[in-house]
């Protein structure tokens, strides 16, 4: 894909949900992509790391995160990194982890929908419209970009255009990145695959393929090959198996833990507590203070009625080095009446630990040195979700 095409393709992601115009009710053309809870509205958030051993205490990575809306499907969004270290925060040279705008639209289309994403900037995360079976395995950008005169770039800067068709059980979704930001080599596509799941009896049974993502860095890159996924609940945890085979490309295999949400995941949530290897020790993610952008609310009015909703999910993944380099809300739901009109509280659940999966390029483990090879090589991405309803009143 050429940069002209790639570009072309964003301009008219970005110029259609906009000729839409706004709309408030669900099963309108534009639907959950194209609502907002209004201009200049959002949240931020401040936090620290902290990673501790028997021989280290250091603070590192503080971040100050936002995001706000603009227009229908419209937001920007940034994240602040306090330095360029990995280790510490003893001078403050801020960074941005990720910086970009974004817009959203979609369409019924046939029986189906159609969603697209369009985003400039830099990125540190892919999944929309929402995390599937198998992006909770994708590769997290790592940080080789971090450390005193480090001159590698991870992440995604540039533009990314993201189609996603759903018919029934069946999924077709295509990413295409043109890497512009960081150097002349032009556009890619990241991935371009059909997939689908079927339920048999209390086991989960998915199935992609197509160009699927490379795994290794630097990211954006695809390859032709398959995944199979198998999913079978263990107690009150959804346990996934992954094997995937792609040309010229390791096989890798994985497992993944899907959790319930309950008072031990909500703690491991709410401080992002990671146990790492390289160095080895814990690792956390403490909060220090959040709050709203504009007119947003924690609590409702006299005299109010609400009119309408937004459900939505905030995504934090990480896996290397325990450190929280990205933060993303998928809008999910909608009904009833939204926007600047209308006065509208946030109502923000606990952080909780979501997600664990492991995933390596290896498929011998029969054997100890077979075990020992995967676990040396494995990738470990964690997914953290927050969930979030916005709910709207008229106040009279």
């Amino acid at each position: 894909m050429t940069r002209i095409y790639l570009l072309a393709l964003l301009a008219l992601s970005l110029a259609l949900p906009l000729s839409c115009g706004a709309a408030e009710e669900i099963g309108t053309v534009a639907n959950v992509d194209n609502v907002t809870i209004g201009a200049g509205r959002g949240y931020w958030d401040a936090s620290v790391g902290v990673f501790v051993w028997t021989d280290k205490f250091w603070l590192r990575n503080m971040q100050l995160r936002g995001t706000v809306d603009l227009a229908p499907g419209l937001r920007a969004h940034a994240s602040i990194r306090s330095n360029h270290a990995q280790y510490n925060i003893n001078d403050v040279a801020p960074m941005i982890d990720e910086g970009y705008l974004e817009q959203t639209a979609s369409w019924q289309l046939g029986e189906g929908t159609l969603r697209t994403q369009a985003r400039v900037g830099a990125m540190r995360y892919l999944r929309f419209p929402f995390p599937d079976d198998f992006a909770v395995f994708d590769q997290v950008p790592g940080i080789a970009d971090l450390g005193d005169g480090a001159t590698t770039t991870t992440g995604y800067h540039g533009e990314l255009l993201t189609l996603d068709y759903t018919l029934g059980d069946y999924n077709a979704h295509v990413v295409g990145y043109n890497r512009n930001f960081v150097d002349e080599s032009g556009g890619d596509i990241s991935e371009a695959t059909i997939s689908t799941a079927q339920s048999i009896g209390s086991t989960r049974l998915s199935l992609r393929g197509g160009m699927i993502p490379i795994r290794t860095e630097p990211l954006g890159h695809s390859a032709a090959g398959v995944d199979v996924l198998v999913g079978v609940p263990v107690g009150s945890a959804m346990v996934g198996l992954l094997y995937e085979n792609s040309v010229n490309r390791p096989t890798y295999t994985g497992i993944s833990v899907t959790f319930p949400l309950n008072d031990k995941k909500q703690a491991a949530g709410q401080y992002a507590f990671d146990y790492a290897r390289t160095p080895q020790g814990f690792g956390f993610n403490l909060p220090l203070a959040d709050g709203e952008i504009g007119d947003v609310h924690n609590s409702i009015p006299a005299n109010a009625t609400l009119v309408g909703e937004i459900s939505a999910v905030r995504v934090r993944t990480y896996w290397q080095n325990s450190q929280v380099r990205n933060e993303y809300e998928h809008r999910l739901s909608t009904w009833g009446k939204t926007g600047k009109e209308y006065y509208v509280l946030m109502d923000e659940q606990p952080w909780q630990l979501s997600v664990e999966a492991l995933v390596s390029p290896h498929t011998d483990i029969n054997s100890t040195q077979g075990l020992r090879d995967w676990e040396h090589d494995r990738q470990g991405p964690a997914e953290l979700r927050r969930m979030v309803v916005y709910r709207f009143y008229e106040v009279k």
